[in-house]
């Protein structure tokens, strides 16, 4: 009973060379797993899980074991619950769930990893500043102006040129943490940015880096 209740985060594995879908959904797992309630959940929780994005034509299969949560593309087989939800953009709430009646806890447990948490979009602006700043051709500074609250923050160089994110909150902390990449923000007008197209493509790419995985991700 004690390692037991010592024992509440599992580690996450993916597949070598996993697809942008499996690395989207270990980070939203690795988010919900900061909840202590969740991660007491998962690690009571057994069972195989297929997700299924309605953004593309992705989906990945979740192995919840006794250690380890482990992610690779497709859907298995032996899924016993497979859920379908949106990926790319904001967090689908209702996500279509199959198998949810004879697997009830597998079903609410996937439904809260497609529902991860968010965090405030100062925290994820350093996160993104941390992600970004190291890439090739990065801007030197990034300025963040929440429209809502009248505040903003700047990362970088404290003078001269600046990509300036300006947005509500829920849509800055899209573009922040890489559910909406700058470049479509930018021209669905949700957030507005100040930037130069190939400094935009930068933004856009450390976004993908954050969701998907790559270099710095883990930053």
């Amino acid at each position: 009973m004690g390692d037991r209740a010592r024992r509440v985060t599992a580690v996450i594995e993916v597949e070598e060379d996993a697809p942008p879908v499996v690395g989207a959904i270990a980070h939203d797992l690795a988010s919900c797993l900061g909840d202590r309630p969740f991660a007491e959940q998962t690690d009571r929780v057994r069972g195989v899980v297929g997700v299924r994005s309605t953004d593309t034509p992705e989906a990945a299969t979740i192995r919840i074991g006794d250690d380890t949560v482990s992610i690779s593309h497709g859907v298995a087989d032996d899924a016993e619950v497979v859920a379908t939800a949106g990926l790319s953009r904001a967090a689908d709430t209702s996500p279509r769930i199959e198998g949810g009646r004879e697997h009830p806890d597998l079903a609410g447990w996937v439904a809260r990893v497609l529902d991860p948490p968010t965090p405030p979009w100062p925290a994820a602006a350093e996160r993104f500043w941390s992600v970004l700043s190291p890439m090739p051709g990065a801007p030197p500074a990034l300025v963040v102006v929440d429209l809502d609250g009248d505040e903003r923050r700047r990362f970088g160089a404290a003078e001269g040129r600046a990509c300036e994110l300006h947005g509500a909150p829920d849509g800055l902390v899209a573009v922040l943490t890489g559910r909406v990449s700058a470049m479509e923000a930018a021209y669905d007008r949700t957030v507005l940015v100040r930037c130069s197209f190939p400094d935009l493509s930068v933004l856009s790419g450390a976004g993908f880096r954050i969701r998907y995985g790559g270099p710095q991700a883990d930053a």
